[in-house]
């Protein structure tokens, strides 16, 4: 059988003899993660090769392509207690790859490692070609081996060079499940792991999984990436907390990076490490093997971590070099727009470049407006982001001219008129995102200020289910906007969601195939299925003209985009009287005085009893950042203000790098829903005041929105300051 028998070695005393050594069966593991079943033929160390017979066929295969080879049949005659000498040998292989095994001896001879394996109380001869083999060790147990090679819950990774000492070391993969993974974590209760395989069963995929876990709110992405990460042998990082290397940067573009979600962290040992969401994904690690042909490193990272570190390292905002750029090429230019207009498209010039990663910057942080505000001596660039302005930047003065030249031609505006304000707008499409500009120009003190409203046409559309309803009120306005007739008014200031609920509500109308016909200023979301139809003042096409016309063309749903006149208010009633849905907006502060305001506006009493359904009134509050939410102390003069007692305990985001430190992270609606029932009805007749409409509403079953925003607030969602903001006197 062995050619050279220079490296074989005899068991150690009492523990038997070999068996027959003539092509004994064998059991091997390759380096490549595959293994099988065999016959040994012959092991030449000379020449480094190993011969097996397999399927009917014999191959030779260089030694050091195998990770073990086991004799499949235990040693003769043992006669010592196994279990007196057993220890724990822990063996790590240059592709990290770990072995474990419990063995009474490790002898090393001539470039191989026989590992005299216990297993059901036998022992096994082992062989381990060293040419793989990195590095072996005598451990006090396979506990200690396990736990050695896992990475520990609160070990975060914070360096480049903390992440090379683990990759170096190896870590082991705990081959669990998520659930159980989870659980041994301490993240889920015994209790809720029960529940969960009742639930999932054996028969849902890791992704499904997660992506179930993440839906129910109840647990944190981190703790699910940190034993996915576990469950492999991988290390976990919070990407946006190590400094990349620049040359693995330049490997990927943001394009590629935003695409495919993945952090290029830095190199080792000639592989690329790549922070991913999804490290299981074939396809993405295929298409970077590819990309940079080099073989891929992936750890595991969070997808928040990932959107910071993304955000962060490609944002040309977060540095001053552009600004320095476009500062500089102001200073030579004589005449900035003369030279937009003569070059093909000016997308090579600094400023154009710095107002389109303005533009990309926002489009991707989802900012609802830009803001471009001269001071004195500077300007500030400032987005407003859930509602909150953030300050990001501060730039000279010298600036501003070039910069709002270039916006005045992106929305198609006078570019030499600097007296007078303007509007504009432009479409454009941004990573696959369809995207409105409104941009409003208005010359100050210290020069023309800049205001742009960012509409993610893409991304914009809600159903009901997400407008914030809770679900008795949701059954009651499904129920109202899925009548035969009548009019429902969704009410409140400039910005208070009243667009996204009525696209909502038409969302839920076209289920049931009827002839929806929309007339709006602007058209904001373009939607399947529906007529949608453009106000143009210009030339007199304005509300009460089209809404007309529309009603020669068989609407069973029609949808105002603004009651703004008596004359619009007559003919959408009108319209709800002739057996039509009308949806519409009106600017009133809270539902009972919408009914005022109709009477105030012209509309008889008769006409507002027989056609108005119901008023809903919103707000959007600001909702506290999850990440950095914790109790605190309301300003006294607000408990009392608001009628709130000391017993309550209210929270507050502190600030954290996912909210962009300003505490708050995301908008919800709180409304108060007024439906037109006969007692309401009986009292519209009688022109009453708004006093008597709100008595009479509440008796109605309407919830006040102040209510609502407290009870949000008592529930943790907000904070008090937040309910008090939005309050209705």
């Amino acid at each position: 059988m062995i050619s050279d028998s220079s490296f074989w070695c005899s068991p150690p005393d009492g523990y038997g003899k070999d068996m027959d050594l003539e092509q004994p069966s064998v059991s091997y593991f390759r380096c490549d993660q595959k293994g099988g079943n065999a016959t040994l033929l012959n092991i030449d160390i000379k020449e480094g090769t190993i011969s097996l017979f397999e399927h009917g066929h014999k191959r030779t295969d260089y030694l050091s392509e195998y990770r073990a080879i086991v004799l499949s049949d235990p040693l003769l005659d043992v006669e010592e207690d196994l279990e007196s000498d057993v220890r724990c040998y822990e063996f790590v292989f240059n592709d990290h790859e770990v072995f474990i095994s419990r063995a009474v001896d490790v002898q090393e001879v001539e470039g191989v490692v026989h590992v005299f394996r216990v297993h059901d109380g036998n022992v096994y001869r082992v062989l381990v070609p060293k040419a793989k083999l990195e590095e072996y060790h005598e451990k006090i147990s396979v506990k200690t081996v396990n736990e050695d090679r896992q990475q520990a819950l609160d070990k975060l990774i914070t360096s480049r060079a903390q992440l090379s000492d683990i990759l170096k070391r190896g870590l082991l993969p705990t081959r669990n499940t998520i659930l159980k993974q989870l659980h041994h974590n301490g993240c889920i209760s015994d209790k809720e792991l029960s529940s969960l395989l009742r639930e999932l069963g054996e028969k849902h995929k890791e992704p499904e999984v997660i992506k179930y876990l993440l839906s129910t709110g109840f647990y944190k992405e981190k703790d699910i990436q940190m034993a996915r990460a576990q469950c492999l042998g991988l290390p976990y990082v919070e990407a946006d907390k190590i400094e990349p290397d620049k040359k693995a940067i330049a490997l990927f573009d943001e394009a590629t990076a935003r695409e495919l979600n993945i952090f290029p962290v830095m190199f080792f040992q000639d592989r690329v490490v790549v922070a991913m969401v999804n490290p299981a994904d074939y396809s993405v690690m295929t298409q970077l093997r590819f990309r940079v042909g080099k073989d891929i490193e992936p750890v595991v990272t969070n997808s928040r971590a990932m959107m910071h570190a993304i955000d962060r390292l490609y944002s040309p905002l977060s540095s001053d070099a552009m600004f320095f750029q476009a500062e500089a090429s102001v200073e030579v230019s004589v005449d900035f727009e003369q030279e937009v207009h003569d070059s093909n498209d000016g997308s090579d010039r600094p400023t154009v470049k710095l107002v389109s990663s303005i533009l990309s910057d926002a489009i991707n942080k989802k900012v609802s407006d830009i803001h471009i505000r001269p001071q004195e001596k500077h300007v500030d660039l400032i987005f407003r982001i859930n509602g909150t302005l953030v300050p990001i930047k501060r730039f000279s003065k010298s600036m501003l001219s070039s910069i709002v030249s270039r916006i005045k031609i992106i929305g198609r505006m006078n570019v030499a008129e600097h007296r007078l304000p303007q509007d504009g707008r432009t479409h454009l499409m941004h990573a696959g995102k369809s995207v409105d500009l409104r941009t409003s120009i208005l010359p100050s003190v210290y020069g023309e200020s800049v205001v742009m409203r960012v509409l993610d046409t893409s991304a914009g559309m809600k159903g009901l289910d997400e407008i914030g309803f809770s679900e008795t009120d949701k059954v009651k306005f499904a129920h109202l906007i899925n009548r035969s007739a009548g009019m429902i008014l969704v009410t409140g200031p400039t910005g208070s969601g009243k667009s996204t609920t009525l696209y909502a509500a038409l969302q839920e109308v076209t289920k049931r195939n009827v002839n929806v016909i929309t007339v709006e200023d602007p058209v904001e979301y373009h939607m399947n299925d529906v007529l949608q139809v453009q106000v143009q003042h210009k030339i007199g096409m304005n509300f009460a003209k089209v809404l007309r016309q529309m009603l020669r063309h068989d609407p069973d749903v029609i949808m105002v985009g603004e009651i703004r006149d008596q004359e619009t208010a007559l003919i959408a009633a009108e319209s709800a009287l002739t057996g039509h849905i009308v949806l519409s907006t009106l600017h009133t502060n809270s539902a009972s005085l919408t009914i005022s305001r109709l009477l105030e506006m012209g509309i008889e009493p008769y006409m507002i009893n027989s056609s108005l359904a119901a008023v809903l009134a919103q707000r959007l509050v600001r909702t506290n950042c999850p990440h950095c939410t914790e109790e605190y102390v309301p300003d006294p003069e607000i408990r009392a203000l608001l009628g709130v007692t000391d017993e309550h305990v209210f929270y507050k985001g502190k600030g954290c790098v996912d909210c962009m430190q300003s505490g708050v992270l995301g908008r919800k609606a709180v409304y108060e829903l007024l439906q037109v029932g006969p007692e309401m009805r009986r009292l519209i007749v009688n022109d009453p005041n708004p006093t008597d409409i709100e008595e009479q509403a509440r008796k109605d079953g309407m919830k006040p929105l102040t209510e609502h925003a407290l009870a949000l607030a008592k529930d943790g969602l907000i904070s008090l300051e937040e309910a008090y903001r939005i309050r209705l006197e």
